[in-house]
């Protein structure tokens, strides 16, 4: 069977295998009770990403394992429920016999590799790579073990472990067919046809003029375009082996291709099925009978196909389009109806039928395209067909079209916008929502450029899958050009100032699963350019429950009904264009944003993403295994330090990666799988993580996060447009937060993007989102204290540093994986910044370099030329601080309009530093400063100086308490944070005595 399973008889549950697996006959064999009378078996399958399709084989047997004749039926019978039946599983008779051989005798080679032969039958790809890779420490060059293991790693699409047993091949056995396939492989992706003909000549002497020889000489002089020496060697090949399928269609397409022999061709053919039943050539005999216009030959051989295997849909729909064709509407019903017989829940199906009865102008053709829609409501093109035909309009006809060519030619002037590059003439959105499910979407963009910026800014633009309808530039003269267009990229050829881009495309938009009938979204209504016109319209289909609301704002919806639809309308006209502030907030959080959802609410989102995950983090051998072997012998360990273990092996040995055809944009993958290939995205590594502390005995959940960089408010109203996935661990009453794709990071650190990020904790219970924080976190900022002496006008500075949290992960991405002299070399560019003449004596990191722990310690020593400044015979040092706040240009923004979001600035919480000053010799202090202590809403600063014999030690530190300042605060910020600054510049006096 393929695929995870549950088995049922009479309402019992007597088997069930959440691992998708495609295994071998009899893999799964459990005991059940069968009544007299009828009995209702029931099989359930499921699958997600793990097999490509879903299918089973039952057989029913006594306790001997002879088959059971039984009469069955599909359609409903009277049975009697069962209740109380305990079902037992039987394991499977190899895999029993072969573990008792493999244990009996640990050193016998023979007994793994049948071991891993019974569990390879039956896809238990875990277990029989366990059992291999034993074998291989007994036969480490052995091709034949390694073949086994590429098994494996293909099923694991394990690609990196797979090309490491294949580069093992290749240099141990290079005689061995598949080192010979590899290097054959090799050449041919170099097209160095030279080096792969020796190989085949290789192949060649060890097992003869094989077909597969044959095979590979004839792509190489297709590859050399050598036509007729190919030809040759297919005709030549062909008379070889007329019983090599391959061969044989290559014949006939130099029959049919070169000889234009039709005859010749269908003869070949012909002959070959007369002693081969193979589908492929019976498909090509049937197309050469399309061909030569012999549609009843067509028709025969794939009623001969469909004979021969009822249960394909292929053969019904290739007839029933034959039929179709010939406007033979009659019979195509017979076999779209036969096929909706096997087939009966997809709608493409259905709605051939419906198509069907159209042509025939039957009235049931109105209910075979409902039937249609409610199965595959995502079918666009069948509901326009359908509208057409029951005498609806187009649904894009509800809307009025714009003529953009007299806006264009009535827009605004340069002059009137002297502050911007470029004017949104119209920008207008058309969305359509239907009833059970699927939207589309129009969009009218024309956008004038005043200046060489704005023609920069929109020479190109991207609309990603959508079909574009029109794409021209307007000149001011009048005159429309073509814009260049591959996919969904728009290239603006000949745009000049006065000129404007012209854009219309369409979307089809498609949900599936829970989310099918579900739509959300947001519309913004300020933008970062001026506009005259935006319009976004939302066309709903039916009774459609949904929510909506505009935020910073009262802008309302004009709400009319056409037909069956109503329709939402929200319009802005002449507004001004946002202007950039360094470190604005998220438009999101102060812009007029319309939001709009048919979510229930967030709990729903949270059900749904628990259900679609909470399988994946299920703890499987693999999860059991490593957990096992981890936590073995740390029974002493704390709570917290298992955890922090299971963390380190995590982000240490799984490694970050997020490639679209590997991963599903919302699907996690299984942590088990995670493990054999060692790379993930965050839920994939997340779902790793809670999986090992779940079997460790640790309540842990996945936390979907909208990273802050994208605004606290961009999720206005229930969706599933979160961008990360971190985890939650509890230890009692206390949890940790775990961010899981950098071993870079301590454990429970929160960066930039993740504190006060907007997330939703995913656990099947009321769930609301909220903003992220937490009391266990690692705290970010840093701990140093700098010893001072002199040697003249040299001062010589000895820095005892400990960074924490995001401090300690910059510190381990920048050190921690390269060599002594290039860290000396980066951090000499580092205090070079601070210091004009400055050398770099000594550099050391302790262990926590390497580690996930809290902070990274590590101590420089480091000369500084000219330490002093003279002025009016004294001598002047600056304090030599590691950070000191630096005079920022935004600070002098008097008519600041947004929020100034500091965290973007600086993510510190804390900021702590000691300078121990040795007098220099023959010096005397001048005076010491006094102490400054400031306080605001935002931060509390402190600075204290402190004379102690020929010492003075200065304290510095700075804690952050709020990290986003409103327009109505910017002032006493910058008056707070000016004080800052100027205390950083102290500057401490000697002179000589």
């Amino acid at each position: 069977m393929s695929g995870s399973v549950k088995v049922w008889v009479n309402d019992n549950l007597n088997f069930s295998e959440e691992k998708e697996r495609n295994n071998g006959l009899d893999s799964y064999i459990f005991t059940a009770k069968l009544k007299r009378g009828y009995n209702r078996i029931l099989v359930q399958l499921g699958q997600s990403d793990d097999v490509d399709n879903m299918n089973f084989l039952v057989r029913i047997t006594d306790n001997n394992g002879e088959v059971l004749t039984f009469t069955s039926s599909s359609s409903p019978k009277p049975y009697d429920k069962e209740t109380s039946f305990k079902s037992e599983i039987t394991p499977h008779f190899s895999e029993v016999y072969f573990e008792k051989l493999a244990k009996e005798n640990e050193n016998s080679i023979l007994n793994k590799i049948m071991l891993s032969n019974a569990y390879l039958v039956n896809d238990k790809t875990y277990e029989t790579r366990k059992v291999l890779l034993k074998a291989s420490e007994l036969a480490p060059n052995s091709s034949f073990i390694s073949n086994g293991l590429m098994q494996v790693y293909i099923r694991e699409e394990s690609q990196t472990l797979l090309s490491l047993e294949l580069e093992k091949v290749k240099k141990n056995d290079p005689s061995n067919p598949l080192s010979l396939e590899l290097l054959y492989d090799e050449a041919t992706d170099k097209e160095d046809w030279e080096e792969a003909a020796q190989i085949v000549d290789k192949i060649e002497e060890i097992f003869g003029p094989n077909e597969n020889v044959y095979s590979k000489r004839m792509t190489i002089l297709s590859e050399e375009d050598k036509q007729q020496e190919f030809i040759e060697k297919i005709r030549e090949s062909y008379r070889k082996f007329p019983d090599n399928w391959g061969f044989v269609n290559l014949m006939y397409l130099v029959n049919v291709k070169v000889d234009k022999n039709y005859g010749a061709g269908f003869a070949t053919l012909k002959k070959f099925t007369k002693k081969n039943y193979n589908t492929q050539a019976l498909n090509s005999m049937a197309s050469h009978y399309s061909g030569v216009g012999n549609i009843n030959g067509a028709i025969g051989i794939y009623q001969k196909l469909l004979d021969n295997e009822p249960y394909k849909p292929t053969y019904y729909e290739k007839i029933a389009s034959i039929y179709s064709d010939k406007g033979n509407y009659t019979k195509t019903l017979e076999y779209y109806n036969q096929l909706v017989e096997n087939v009966p829940y997809v709608g493409y199906y259905w709605g051939e039928i419906a198509k069907s009865y159209k042509e025939m102008d039957d009235d049931q053709a109105e209910e075979y395209f409902e039937k249609a829609l409610v199965l595959s409501p995502n079918s666009f093109e069948l509901r326009r067909i359908y509208r057409k035909y029951i005498g609806k309009k187009e649904v894009f006809d509800y809307f009025e079209e714009p003529d953009l060519y007299d806006l264009f030619e009535n827009s605004e002037s340069a002059d009137d916008y002297p502050e911007d590059n470029s004017l949104i003439i119209l920008d207008e959105t058309q969305k359509i929502i239907y009833e059970r499910g699927g939207s589309e979407e129009k969009t009218y963009l024309l956008v004038k450029v005043f200046n060489p910026t704005g023609i920069d800014v929109w020479k190109e633009y991207s609309v990603g899958y959508a079909d574009i309808i029109k794409a021209e530039v307007l000149k001011k003269d009048g005159n429309k050009l073509k814009a260049e267009t591959r996919g969904g990229h728009i290239v603006f050829t000949n745009l000049e100032e006065g000129d404007a881009i012209l854009l219309i495309y369409k979307r089809e938009l498609a949900n599936y699963g829970r989310l099918m009938k579900e739509f959300w979204g947001r519309e913004y209504f300020n933008l970062f350019y001026p506009y005259n016109l935006k319009k976004f319209t939302l066309m709903v289909q039916g009774d459609r429950d949904f929510a909506q609301k505009t935020v910073h704002s009262k802008l309302e919806p004009v709400i009319t009904k056409e037909d069956d639809f109503t329709i939402y309308t929200w319009e802005r006209k002449d507004q001004e264009s946002l202007k950039s502030e360094k470190y604005m907030l998220s438009i999101d959080d102060f812009s007029e944003v319309l939001h709009f959802s048919s979510l229930p609410d967030w709990n729903w989102v949270n059900n749904w993403y628990f259900d679609i995950s909470t399988t994946k983090a299920k703890s499987d051998f693999e999860v059991q295994d490593v957990t096992k072997n981890l936590l073995e012998g740390k029974e002493n360990l704390s709570d917290r330090e298992k955890i922090h273990l299971i963390y380190d092996y995590v982000v240490q040995n799984i490694h970050y990666s997020s490639v679209s055809f590997r991963q599903s944009g919302l699907v996690p993958q299984k942590a088990s799988k995670v493990i054999n290939t060692k790379i993930g995205d965050c839920k994939d590594v997340s779902t790793l993580f809670i999986a090992m502390c779940r079997e460790a005995g640790y309540k842990a959940e996945i936390v979907l996060v909208n990273t802050r960089d994208n605004g606290e408010q961009e999720l206005g109203l229930p969706s599933i447009g979160f961008n990360h996935a971190i985890a939650k661990v509890y230890v009692n009453d206390t949890y940790y937060i775990v961010e899981l794709t950098s071993d870079f990071n301590a454990f429970s650190t929160m960066g930039r993007n993740l504190k006060k990020a907007f997330v939703l904790e995913i656990n099947n219970v009321d769930s609301k989102p909220y903003l992220l924080d937490a009391s266990t976190r690692v705290l970010n900022g840093f701990r140093r204290e700098n010893t001072v002496q002199f040697d003249g006008t040299k001062m010589t500075i000895v820095r005892d540093a400990i960074n924490f949290g995001d401090y300690a992960a910059g510190t381990r991405s920048a050190y921690r994986d390269i060599g002594k002299k290039k860290q000396e070399k980066k951090m000499q560019r580092a205090i070079s910044d601070d210091f004009a003449k400055v050398k770099l004596l000594e550099l050391a990191f302790d262990t926590t370099i390497y580690t996930t722990d809290d902070s990274v310690h590590y101590v420089s020593k480091f000369e500084v030329t000219d330490a002093f400044t003279e002025f009016n015979n004294q001598y002047l040092l600056k304090i030599p601080f590691t950070y000191k706040q630096e005079p920022m240009d935004f600070l002098n923004n008097q008519d600041r309009k947004y929020p100034l979001a500091f965290w973007k600035y600086i993510n510190d919480d804390f900021q702590e530093e000691t300078v121990i000053i040795n007098f220099p010799s023959g010096m005397y202090l001048v005076s010491t400063p006094k102490n400054k202590t400031y306080t605001s809403k935002y931060a509390d600063y402190s600075l204290t100086f402190k004379k102690s014999g020929n010492k003075l030690i200065i304290k510095r530190r700075l804690d952050f308490k709020a990290d986003v300042v409103p327009t109505e605060d910017f002032e006493a910020f910058g008056i707070f944070y000016t004080k800052v600054i100027k205390a950083d510049e102290t500057q401490i006096g000697f002179k000589k005595r």
